[in-house]
């Protein structure tokens, strides 16, 4: 009987443990979702933001959808503006989907921020240091710590890749990981894959983490075998990856590598360290958790029980983890008081924050000085050193801790060399992922060291002290968690970008209103006839409908990103070169490109909207959006005599006196101002254009010149300027009318212009033919310029018909055009061609001759520039070159021979 009880027992208590962890997982599964819940939580919280340098992404992604071209619109020139590849191929699909890029990226992006969740959770659970299971918990601190981190959410929910960056790091160090334990390189090849064309120097971490693995093998005297045919596929793929990106864009790096990296190495490392010392003070508190786990580590280890320098260290521990607490409620309090202003007793300015700086830089001198002290003065270096070995050999034979310190490594490697730029963290977020896998695994070792420490034969006077360190140890983990979600409450609340909003309603807005007004009224046939400076690109490239973008910012430029804004080159490209229709500028990007020193810019262009000249940071900078005059001015008038009014008509031109309401009236008017007169009355004028009969008088039109765009006030004197206005006589009877002008101001005064008299409506066909058989003898005999005005006239009557031979005489110009190229004839081929070029039809034939001829006269002066610079007239040669690229984008080899001559 008593083998079945003893069998009965061995079952029941099988049964009992395998209750036991199937409640433990159902734990580890409740703890998990609450930390995905808090994370969901933290990441609504942040979902109207989108950083304005994610929409260069978005805008890269959407122009290769709609267009099949590499660049930043329709009609800029190839660039890979973006640096992250794969995430720019995600965000194609998803908008080649449907799906706006916008909102789709704040799915994706939550999505995968999840996964990373669960990748850092598994790190520590399958690879890291075993613990008893009823403490399996321990595992979900690093997800936990994740989850409350603003920086890893902040730029993820933005639309950056960083999210996506965390992912690969994290699927890195797993595969490392992986490869240690079952010699399985599948994981950690196709990582290092990802996450050298998720970032540009992802690269950096894939060739230390094989560094990485390569040294643990030397040491543990491993086969390199397997880790050698991991790292020679990684090696091809990216070594293919790169001549794609050379096939595509002829650079190894991405644009914005050129436009970014410091060049000297000692700035590029300033700035590094300035970077990561700001990134150390944000995340003061996990580091200090960090720092308190492996004092706990070294304390409990054997060697370090008692000892005067664990007692002192214990001590600095203690102090910096105070004046942190000190430090973040301080802000903390200092932020929620601010925006309650209920509570106004506390203060308010920005001198709060200034005090606090320096308490904090104080204190951690302080204490850099008490250590050194105690260290030095004190008899402790040995035991330091000691120490130092004891952490060293902890890390390396942690493998989990070993691979997360090797990625901390690599990218403050990149940080120096980089510069870190912007945005704190931003280009942290390996660190970010690898600083919570090594505090849970300090925390699990510790633990354990603990655990054993109690279960060893001591006395009860050592197990009473080990009973008060544990609690110690407790209260000061509790504490610090507790002072992190602080800080990170902090972080939350202190949110400081280029919203992608706030860009889309000011430049991408405003570019698209004028573009599309200078269009409409025939001032330019297309947006590529309407180049666009502007420095925030993101949403001005994404939203791109009626300009083309020249991006001050060199990010979407490769000759900016590569000569950057020295003046010489900077005039001639920008002013000489792609003579822009608009420029917006401000403050920093006035600043740095010293704009307002080119007389180019002082002369042609004129505020249309902004402050104008206002001082920043000691000198004066024009902000605000700029045009271009002499997309209005006529003619420069040597004198003006006898005004008779405040806004003098000097002529006008419709083309013709009949129309219908079939058709369309382009009305040419040519003003001059009285300059005696007040310019704020002239300046809030209003145009109104009526058609007077016996029938009635009919209000065709109401609008201000120029669109009020370029308002009297600011125009020179004795300059003409021209207003084209495009008005469709709909629901107008049949009839002759007087044509009549009238400039109406705000005091009531009104200034009438008769202009002539018009017919609208035809009483039979004869009219209309009459015109197109004009138009046809035009054509016939090539001439062009009689047969465009016969055009004109067939427009103001029938425009589906005048459509039907716009067509035709397309095809004639651009046989003209053709031919003019086929006998070298730049000049006149340019000012035909010029004009029409980028022009996009609803005849698919017309609209693949007229991209030919582009491309022979683009062949044609890229001829002529290699003449010039077999000659070593490089200046002339680039010249052909530029005018070559503007009319074939595309060819970005000619780009990179320009820069290269340069």
């Amino acid at each position: 009987m008593d083998a079945p009880n003893h069998l009965y027992t061995i079952q029941k208590q099988l049964i009992l443990e395998g209750v036991i962890i199937k409640k433990e997982k159902i734990i580890i599964l409740v703890i998990f979702a609450i930390i995905a819940l808090l994370y969901t939580f933290h990441y609504l919280f942040f979902w109207n933001y989108i950083v304005d340098d994610a929409g260069i992404t978005f805008g890269a992604s959407k122009t290769l959808v709609e267009y099949g071209r590499f660049s930043i619109d329709k009609y800029a020139e190839t660039v890979e503006t973006y640096s992250n590849p794969s995430l720019m191929a995600i965000y194609a699909f998803i908008y080649w989907l449907g799906i706006d890029i916008p909102i789709g990226s704040k799915i994706l992006n939550w999505v995968i921020g999840l996964i990373v969740l669960l990748f850092v959770y598994k790190i520590n659970n399958l690879y890291g240091e075993k613990i008893p299971s009823q403490t399996s918990w321990m595992n979900l601190l690093s997800p936990l710590l994740l989850s409350l981190m603003t920086e890893f959410i902040l730029w993820g929910v933005a639309g950056l890749e960083n999210i996506l960056y965390g992912f690969a790091t994290a699927g890195l160090i797993l595969g490392a990981l992986k490869y240690e334990k079952s010699k399985d390189i599948v994981l950690l090849t196709c990582f290092s894959g990802l996450i050298s064309i998720t970032r540009p120097e992802g690269v950096i971490f894939a060739i230390f983490i094989y560094c990485g693995i390569f040294l643990r093998n030397y040491v543990i005297n491993k086969s390199y075998k397997k880790i050698a045919v991991s790292f020679s596929l990684f090696f091809m793929f990216y070594c293919l990856f790169i001549a794609f990106r050379y096939y595509l864009f002829s650079w190894v790096f991405p644009n914005t590598y050129y436009a970014k990296i410091n060049p000297s190495y000692i700035g590029s490392f300033l700035e590094g360290g300035y970077y990561l010392f700001n990134f150390v003070i944000s995340y003061l508190s996990l580091f200090i958790l960090t720092l308190v786990l492996l004092y706990f580590y070294i304390y409990f280890s054997d060697k370090y029980v008692e000892g005067n320098c664990a007692r002192k260290i214990k001590f600095i521990f203690s102090t910096l983890a105070f004046f942190d607490l000190l430090i973040i409620l301080g802000l903390n309090s200092y932020y929620f008081f601010k925006e309650n202003p209920f509570l106004s007793f506390f203060p308010s300015s920005d001198s709060f924050l200034l005090l606090v700086g320096f308490v904090e830089i104080d204190s951690l001198l302080l204490l850099a000085f008490i250590g050194i002290r105690y260290l030095l003065f004190d008899n402790n270096l040995n035991k330091l050193i000691s120490m130092l070995k004891l952490t060293c050999g902890y890390t390396f034979k942690n493998s989990v801790i070993y691979f997360s310190t090797v990625i901390i490594f690599a990218n403050v490697v990149y940080i120096f060399r980089s510069g870190g730029t912007w945005g704190n963290a931003r280009f942290l977020t390996p660190v970010l992922i690898a600083l919570p896998i090594i505090s849970t695994e300090i925390f699990k070792s510790v633990t354990n060291l603990m655990v054993n420490y109690n279960h060893s034969e001591i006395s009860d006077l050592s197990n009473h002290n080990h009973t008060r360190i544990s609690k110690i140890f407790s209260v000061a983990v509790l504490f610090i968690l507790i002072l992190f979600f602080l800080q990170m409450a902090y972080n939350s609340g202190n949110v400081d970008m280029i919203s992608f909003w706030d860009i889309k309603a000011t430049h991408a807005d405003f570019g698209n209103e004028v573009g599309s007004y200078l269009i409409t009224n025939h001032y330019a046939s297309n947006p590529k006839q309407i180049s666009y400076v502007v420095p925030d690109l993101g949403a001005t490239s994404y939203y791109a409908k009626n300009y083309t973008i020249i991006d001050s910012a060199r990010l979407g430029s490769v000759p900016i990103a590569h000569n950057g804004y020295e003046p010489g080159f900077f005039r001639h490209y920008v002013f000489d070169i792609e003579n822009p229709a608009l420029i917006e500028t401000h403050h920093y990007w006035s600043k740095i490109t010293n704009i307002l020193s080119y007389d180019q810019f002082n002369k042609n262009y004129v505020l249309i909207k902004g402050p104008g000249i206002v001082k920043y940071k000691g000198i004066n900078v024009p902000v605000g959006y700029y045009i271009r005059k002499d997309i209005f001015a006529s003619q420069n008038l040597n004198s003006i005599n006898n005004f008779t009014n405040r806004l003098n008509l000097k002529n006008f031109d419709t083309g013709s006196t009949i129309f219908s309401p079939k058709g369309e009236i382009e009305l040419n008017t040519y003003w001059i101002k009285n300059p005696n007169i007040n310019s704020k009355i002239i300046d809030n004028h209003t145009i109104e254009v009526y058609l007077n009969g016996s029938s009635g008088d009919y209000l065709i039109d109401s609008h201000k010149l120029t669109g009020g765009y370029y308002i009297p006030s600011r125009w020179d004197t004795n300059l003409v300027i021209l207003d084209k206005k495009v008005i469709y006589p709909e629901n107008i009877p049949d009839g002759n009318y007087s044509l009549v002008i009238k400039v109406i101001y705000p005091d009531n005064i009104m200034e009438s212009n008769f202009l002539e008299n018009i017919t609208i409506g035809l009483k039979n066909s004869s009219v209309l033919y009459e015109h197109v058989n004009k138009f046809k003898i035009n054509m016939a005999k090539q001439n062009y310029s009689v047969a465009k005005k016969e055009l004109r006239i067939i427009k103001g009557i029938d425009i589906p018909l005048y459509e039907t031979y716009y067509y035709n005489y397309l095809n004639s110009e651009l046989n003209f055009i053709n031919m003019l190229i086929a006998n070298n004839n730049l000049k006149e081929a340019n000012q035909l061609l010029k004009p029409i070029t980028g022009l996009q039809t609803t005849d698919t034939q017309i609209n693949t001759r007229l991209r030919d001829t582009e491309s022979k006269l683009a062949n044609l002066y890229e001829t002529t520039g290699n003449l010039c610079e077999a000659k070593g007239d490089f200046s002339s040669a680039i010249d052909y070159f530029e005018y070559s690229i503007w009319y074939n984008p595309d060819n970005h080899k000619l780009r990179a021979h320009i820069e290269a001559i340069r």
